[in-house]
């Protein structure tokens, strides 16, 4: 079983899979809208272990109901490990847990594709599950504020000129260019998991469902970057939970995909 990204590329932040697991109508739109344009939806490693702080089980079975409904137009992702999402290289190739899991799926239901049990499975073993996911948070918080105190990183936020600087290093400046600007400003373990959200869905995503504040970052993101010329590529247009409806227009306006495979790692 292998991967691929094809364009348009979709993400959706934590609260996205919810709302489009749970309403019936919008998922309709979209797995339309999906399936017409030949792309795919981008899904986390991060969006699976989040249904671990949740409650109710039946969330993550609505989540992976919705799921199957978007294959075969489906990639999972770690952004921490793959290489093309927040690093260049990534970390040594993992166990390829993930296509041994789907492949036993796959024969367990007479061949038929499916996500089953990759969302409930962060429910049922919570015990294993919700702790790592705060160790993320807390990590990533504690690693963004850390590099608020580099008298280096605040300069360069502060800079317009972006010679030298590679892509990833531009689109993480600009994310946190508030957050470096303002020494009073609190950077939180939920802004961590936004971050990890917008900086992993950011570089190789069209468009992207995001938390409202972080929406506004990647649009001014964009809008800043290509106004200084800093990079060929544009950032994806990034809609809040009040924007459903722009989104699915946004989607819907698309042209068909041709095939062409979406590049994970892009270069300035």
């Amino acid at each position: 079983m292998q991967q691929t990204l094809l364009s348009p590329v979709v993400y959706f932040d934590h609260w996205a899979v919810r709302r489009f697991s749970e309403l019936a109508g919008i998922q309709d739109r979209f797995v339309r809208a999906l399936h017409r344009a030949g792309g795919t939806l981008l899904v986390s490693l991060t969006n699976l272990g989040e249904f671990s702080l949740m409650i109710d089980r039946r969330q993550a079975i609505e989540a992976e109901q919705f799921f199957d409904r978007v294959l075969p137009s489906l990639y999972i992702a770690d952004f921490g490990a793959d290489p093309g999402f927040l690093q260049e290289q990534g970390r040594p190739q993992r166990d390829d847990w993930l296509a041994v899991a789907m492949c036993d799926e796959w024969r367990a239901n007479g061949n038929r594709l499916s996500v089953n049990g990759l969302i409930t499975n962060s429910v049922d073993e919570r015990g294993i599950v919700e702790p790592a996911v705060r160790e993320l948070k807390a990590g990533v918080a504690a690693a963004i504020n850390a590099i608020r105190n580099d008298p280096e990183r605040v300069r360069l936020a502060r800079a317009d000129r972006t010679e030298g600087a590679n892509f990833r290093d531009l689109l993480q400046n600009e994310l946190l260019r508030d957050f470096m600007l303002d020494p009073r400003s609190e950077f939180s373990e939920n802004d961590a998991m936004d971050f990890n959200h917008s900086m992993g869905s950011c570089v190789s995503c069209d468009i992207v469902l995001l938390d409202a504040r972080w929406a506004h970052k990647v649009n001014a993101a964009d809008r800043r970057l290509q106004a200084a010329g800093a990079t060929r590529h544009r950032l994806p247009r990034a809609f809040s939970q009040r924007e459903i409806d722009q989104f699915l227009d946004a989607l819907e306006a698309l042209p068909p995909s041709d095939g062409t495979l979406r590049p994970v790692l892009i270069r300035v």
